[in-house]
């Protein structure tokens, strides 16, 4: 019978406690007194051989273990699986996965699994170690929880910095007091429109208007009833100019445009018209005008095709000069050009 050695005894004891030529008993206790499981086992998975840590890690006795199978102590390795991992672990001669083990009373905790092909007297075998992994798997899990939470944090501050620069983007696009767009976003909408009209083809259309007299009823009025009439007026402009695509801005003090793609110089006419019907409806008191006894437009409208011109500053400065016509021509009128 073979002698019994204490589980603690030092390596160091254990290895004097031998012959000098039992090597394979030394070796034999060495396993026994590792603190990982180690087994030892054939190719159906049926085990011949495990150590101490293996008996006391999983709560068996180890006649109980000697013949079971894998898949028996393992819940993510079946009977179906075996057979790949073995011939996995064949072809490569190691073994190297992350599993679980079951405890005989049902606990399951991480193991990392080692182990090495060979074959001895016709016959092949795994021997394997296996490691706790808990602890590592809890830091790992806490990394990943963590690692979350920065995630979470830096998505929720990307959008709340999206939404800041949503937020300044429409501060710098948008009229402060007619909530229309400024002359910012008007410039960049009628170089962006130009653009793609001078590929197309398509006819672009251009109104500005202005309020008849403003300062005069500024001076009457006061600023705020004029800041009200000019809300008033834009909110004219949204309700006659709605088409996807069309542009209306406040082009500076009193005046206001419209930038109309693929529109031609009939339409944009119809629009302007429109928007001059609106605004005399509205019958907006002002005493102190010199054409009506309330508020009126005199517009400019000019129209052109992109494609035949080389930038958009002279169709500005055409239905601009038309403005100024209207109003040479006593104000609360529209006037207009087809610019070649």
């Amino acid at each position: 019978m073979e002698q019994e050695y204490p589980k603690d005894m030092p390596l160091k004891e254990l290895t004097l406690a031998f012959h000098p030529n039992d090597e394979v008993t030394f070796f034999k206790y060495a396993v026994e007194l590792a603190g990982d499981e180690v087994f030892l086992m054939k190719a159906d998975s049926q085990i011949v051989y495990v150590n101490r840590s293996a008996c006391d890690h999983l709560g068996y006795d180890y006649d109980e273990l000697i013949g079971m199978h894998v898949w028996e102590w393992d819940p993510l390795v079946s009977r179906e699986v075996w057979p790949s991992i073995w011939e996995r672990t064949k072809r490569d001669k190691l073994l190297h996965i992350e599993t679980q083990h079951r405890t005989k009373s049902g606990r399951i905790f991480p193991v990392e699994i080692r182990g090495h092909y060979y074959q001895f007297k016709g016959e092949e075998f795994l021997l394997a170690f296996a490691y706790d992994i808990t602890d590592r798997k809890k830091e790992e899990k806490a990394l990943l929880d963590y690692q979350k939470q920065l995630e979470e944090e830096v998505q929720k501050r990307t959008t709340e910095l999206n939404a800041a620069i949503d937020k300044l983007q429409n501060l710098a696009s948008i009229d402060g007091l007619t909530k229309i767009f400024n002359r910012r976003m008007f410039n960049e909408s009628i170089e962006a429109e130009w653009t793609r009209l001078a590929e197309s083809g398509g006819e672009l259309s251009f109104i500005i208007i202005d309020i008849d007299f403003f300062k005069h009823y500024n001076d009457s009025y006061g600023h705020l009833q004029g800041d009200a009439c000019l809300i008033q007026i834009a909110d004219i402009l949204k309700n006659s100019v709605q088409r996807p695509g069309d542009v209306i801005a406040r082009y500076g003090g009193e005046e206001f445009a419209c930038i109309l793609p693929d529109t031609s110089l009939e339409e944009a006419l119809s629009v302007a018209h429109s928007i001059q019907a609106f605004v005399s409806d509205c019958k907006i008191i002002h005493e102190k005008s010199l054409v009506s006894p309330f508020i009126t437009l005199s517009i400019g409208v000019a129209s052109c095709y992109p494609k035949d011109l080389l930038n958009y500053s002279y169709l500005i400065s055409m239905a601009d000069e038309y403005l100024y016509q209207a109003k040479r021509e006593g104000r609360n009128r529209i006037c207009s050009c087809q610019v070649n």
